[in-house]
């Protein structure tokens, strides 16, 4: 933890994503974000379990769940025709400041406030799903570290 908050500069990027490893600590994302952004880097959280609820309380610059992930921290379904706006709206109040919430093959919304912007990907035949939510979290953090809005 040392390393990397010493390693963390302004205008790096850190994303700290996956499951704890076992006897790992769920605060362990957490202090490691408080780490990073006290060095003025921004941390962007992308795990499951209480890591993102208890991550969630050092409020990290954005998180990127899917919807089970998004379930997880909310305990609201998320039905792309309805409910994600209630779900992004709780996971504010717990500490996100901006969202990209991943729906799979049905696109993505990226939320900043109360701004949302629904993806919808072109038709594809689909090979393998596998990684596709890190290339959409790694192409969003390439835009926004470039200056897209």
């Amino acid at each position: 933890m040392e390393k990397v908050s010493s390693l963390a500069e302004k205008g790096d990027w850190f994303i700290i994503s996956g499951g704890l490893p076992p006897g790992i600590h769920d605060n362990y994302y957490a202090q490691l974000i408080q780490g990073v952004q006290a060095n003025g880097a921004k941390a962007v959280l992308n795990p499951s379990g209480r890591a993102i609820v208890e991550g969630l309380k050092s409020k990290p610059y954005l998180i990127k769940p899917n919807r089970d992930k998004l379930f997880e921290l909310t305990a609201i379904i998320v039905d792309p025709n309805e409910n994600y706006r209630s779900a992004i709206l709780s996971a504010y109040k717990m500490g996100a400041s901006t969202i990209c919430l991943s729906l799979g093959s049905e696109g993505a919304i990226f939320s900043v406030g109360n701004n949302l912007i629904k993806g919808i990907p072109p038709d594809i035949e689909e090979r393998n799903p596998v990684a596709a939510g890190d290339a959409l979290l790694a192409r969003i953090v390439a835009g926004i570290s470039q200056g897209t809005d």
